[in-house]
């Protein structure tokens, strides 16, 4: 006949005292019973007898009140689905605790570094995987035994995180990283296949450079761009890569802006294209008129003290020519952790894509800030003079959100 269960009650648990005139050990039936110290702890224990020795033992069910009463009981319950399947519960729990060592011991960033070790040893060089890793793989696969790694899992976990925020070619690097990482663990028998093979991202277009296209991200490229203490650029790049975010001209105009291309009084910037600058500059030469945020003019009235001697708002002495190379922002962009998610001419698809989607900025006014040819009533046209006030009202609109929606989000 089956012993009364259930004897105790939650209230009884908590107010039970060690009290030297009993035993200290209150009995819920079926085996279960709580265990109090002479210090006031109290243990869940359980006495059974061993379906193999057929000796009597007792397992620990855990410490109250981290174990409440009822979960003591699923846990009783547990024991006794063991001991009908012939099991020992003790030998049961043993083994978990072993597999959860071993599963713990082949973590997805433990195996990582180990790779990293290796690769070191080999004299790679692997700054930029490591931050890639440390900001899109580790903090979502990190713990996860390499075992249980699946590819729907690096997809959901990993690669699409990195692709919806439209940075394609991020997420291929960091693709290759993690098969790579997972290459290592098949080879030391700790899986039997690879399961980044079978990951599929979706294939960037050709001739694209990288941008970013979602808010989020280029809330976190603005962030990295306006922190002063970053000393990974000097103040004339850091000018530089603002003056190309806030304007989106093409990386080759920017460069070789003239002081005497800055209209201080009206504010309004002349860029002439690269071919040009080489030639005599007159009214019937094509120009880009480019009327300034005041933020755009803020920054340049800064950087006046620094390079106003040089014929070049972003002088330099360090190349053959007289202003910045054509890799310094890209490069500037790299170095602040930014490679493969963005570059200086990627700057034109992020601000077309977001004025154009988020702000709901009329399309014909970005295209004429970008010096695309749109249509007019003459048909096919550069005019680069055109729509002057609106697109003073775009900019401005969009370094207000650069330098405070973003900055502050």
């Amino acid at each position: 006949m089956s012993r009364a269960i259930n004897r105790l009650t939650a209230l009884k648990v908590k107010n039970l005292k060690f009290d030297e005139s009993t035993s200290n050990k209150y009995t819920d039936g079926d085996g279960l019973y709580l265990q109090i110290n002479k210090n006031g702890s109290k243990y869940w224990r359980m006495d059974y007898t061993n379906p193999i020795t057929k000796k009597r033992n007792t397992l620990a069910l855990g410490v109250y009140p981290t174990i409440a009463l009822e979960q003591a009981r699923k846990r009783r319950d547990e024991v006794k689905l063991q001991l009908a399947e012939g099991k020992d519960p003790a030998s049961e729990r043993d083994i978990k605790r072993e597999q959860a060592k071993l599963s713990a011991s082949h973590a997805f960033k433990l195996i990582t570094q180990d790779w990293l070790e290796l690769r070191e040893k080999e004299g790679k060089k692997d700054s930029e995987v490591i931050r890639r890793l440390n900001k899109d793989a580790l903090p979502f696969i990190g713990d996860l035994p390499v075992s249980q790694i699946s590819p729907e899992v690096i997809e959901s976990e990993v690669t699409n995180r990195i692709v919806e925020r439209g940075a394609l070619e991020l997420a291929r690097k960091v693709l290759i990283s993690v098969k790579q990482i997972l290459e290592y663990a098949r080879r030391k028998k700790l899986i039997l296949i690879n399961p980044a093979h079978d990951v599929i991202l979706p294939k960037p277009l050709s001739g694209n450079f990288a941008a970013i296209i979602k808010p989020a991200a280029l809330s976190e490229l603005v962030k990295a761009v306006w922190d002063e203490t970053d000393t990974r650029m000097t103040f004339v790049t850091r000018c530089a890569v603002k003056i190309s975010l806030f304007i989106f001209s093409r990386p080759t105009e920017i460069r070789t802006i003239k002081w005497a291309d800055y209209n201080r009084e009206e504010g309004i910037l002349t860029i002439y294209p690269l071919k040009q600058k080489a030639k005599k500059q007159d009214t019937d030469k094509p120009k880009i008129v480019i009327p300034l945020p005041t933020q755009a003019i803020e920054l340049l009235e800064q950087l006046y003290p620094i390079t106003g001697h040089s014929e070049y708002i972003f002088a330099s002495n360090r190349g053959r020519e007289p202003y910045i190379s054509e890799s310094t922002v890209n490069e500037a962009l790299k170095r602040i952790g930014f490679k493969g998610e963005q570059t200086a001419h990627g700057f034109r698809a992020t601000a077309r894509t977001i004025l154009e989607e988020e702000l709901d900025i009329e399309p014909v006014w970005i295209e004429r800030q970008l010096a695309h040819k749109v249509k007019d009533a003459n048909g096919e046209s550069y005019n680069r003079t055109r729509h002057v006030k609106n697109r003073k009202t775009m900019l401005q609109i969009w370094a207000d959100y650069l330098t405070q929606t973003l900055l502050n989000k």
